[in-house]
């Protein structure tokens, strides 16, 4: 999923799991531009009796906007065992 802001902010509910949540939270602050590629999906819960429903975003990668701010990477230690071939930059 691609969401573009054209206007300012975008606000959309967002997961993001595991290391990814954890490193988010130590890295960004509220008010922060940031970029994030993930899958929508619906949900829907109940409150007082009535199905509400909305989308959220399962982030699946999250990082600062360099647009907007500069950003220093120190990578996390991992076992071999957790490397999953993805991309790496150096």
């Amino acid at each position: 999923m691609i969401a573009l802001a054209t206007n300012g902010s975008l606000h959309e509910p967002l997961e993001a799991r595991f290391e990814l949540g954890a490193n988010a939270a130590a890295t960004l602050h509220a008010g922060d531009a940031v970029i994030v590629v993930g899958d929508e999906r619906s949900i829907s819960w109940n409150k007082d009796d009535v199905t509400q429903y909305g989308r959220i975003i399962e982030a699946t990668h999250i990082g600062p906007d360099l647009k907007w701010a500069t950003a220093t990477v120190t990578r996390n230690p991992k076992k071999d065992s957790e490397y999953t071939g993805g991309p790496v930059a150096y």
